[in-house]
């Protein structure tokens, strides 16, 4: 008899998961359009920082930083793509 049970994702799956994200333009007009959603993004930038034993810095919380963070790293994206269509359920 087969297990058909889904399991932990593995490291990998994990890896290439995080790697799933819309673009940031997309992500951008989602976010002009629901300021709560830019907050809800902020906030885990906050925790990402304490999680890793850092203070956050003001400047990586205002509305450009976001969005730079956005067109450059491509798991942050992944994130906030998460966020966003978290939303739409």
């Amino acid at each position: 008899m087969r297990d058909y049970r889904v399991g932990e994702p593995s490291d990998l799956s994990q890896e290439n998961l995080s790697r799933v994200a819309a673009s940031a333009t997309q992500i951008r007009g989602v976010l002009v359009k629901d300021e709560g959603l830019l907050v809800e993004l902020k906030r885990w930038v906050a925790k990402e920082a304490t999680d890793n034993g850092q203070v956050v810095d003001d400047s990586n919380l205002t509305d450009q930083a976001i969005f730079e963070r956005l067109e450059q790293d491509v798991a942050f994206r992944s994130v906030a793509t998460r966020l966003c269509s978290d939303t739409d359920t």
